[in-house]
């Protein structure tokens, strides 16, 4: 593969069946490529050697072994892959939350949490964050994402009420995220006890329990 055609600078690969075969062949030319690879395989001795092949590149590179078949087993990949980024809570929480936006922009929020909740949920719990904080959290970046191009189901859903155009909603949703959605979603997700005071204020302080 072209290094020429493909820039992967800057970027984090992951990569399953890393241990050999293809997956090691993609390891390899997406780490030629710059990217820093996290290397996933059953196998921990396989995927040792396809790390030391990339560090031999000059990129970074993790091994984690998993079954990506196995729910549980994809779940630590996920939090493995994260912890390893940065140990700081507030940059893994940023983290969270970008990654729950994407989800959001392609999907509608529902389905979002169905898939997204179990895959962080190992990282929540690494970092202490409660489960009534971190299901505001959720809430809050997919129904943001929900408003986002380019599905943008809620946009869309608004222009057939408004009975307007989309080029016309879009304005008017970009406007509204990023002068009222976005200075919500960081005070929700940095500001624990304004995300939980309403169901403390409801149930009590028993919901802040963790039940993982």
């Amino acid at each position: 593969m072209s290094t020429d055609v493909l820039s992967l600078k800057g970027k984090v690969a992951i990569v399953t069946g890393a241990g050999r075969g293809i997956g090691k062949a993609i390891s390899l030319a997406f780490a030629e490529a710059g990217a820093d690879i996290v290397a996933v395989s059953r196998t921990r001795e396989e995927i040792e050697k396809t790390c030391c092949e990339v560090k031999a590149l000059s990129r970074e590179a993790l091994a984690v072994t998993a079954d990506v078949t196995s729910a549980e087993q994809v779940k630590r990949m996920v939090a493995s892959w994260m912890l390893s980024v940065t140990g700081n809570r507030y940059l893994l929480l940023l983290l969270v939350n970008l990654f729950l936006f994407i989800v959001g922009m392609f999907m509608d929020d529902v389905s979002g949490m169905i898939i997204c909740a179990p895959l962080l949920l190992p990282v929540i719990k690494e970092i202490g964050i409660s489960p009534v904080h971190f299901a505001a959290i959720v809430t809050t970046n997919l129904t943001m994402g929900n408003l986002t191009p380019p599905m943008a189901p809620l946009v869309f859903l608004g222009q057939i009420i408004g009975k307007t155009t989309f080029p016309d909603m879009v304005k008017t949703s970009l406007l509204f995220v990023f002068c009222a959605w976005v200075p919500a979603v960081l005070i929700t997700t940095y500001f624990a006890p304004i995300a939980e005071w309403l169901p403390v204020t409801v149930l009590g302080s028993k919901v802040l329990i963790p039940a993982y």
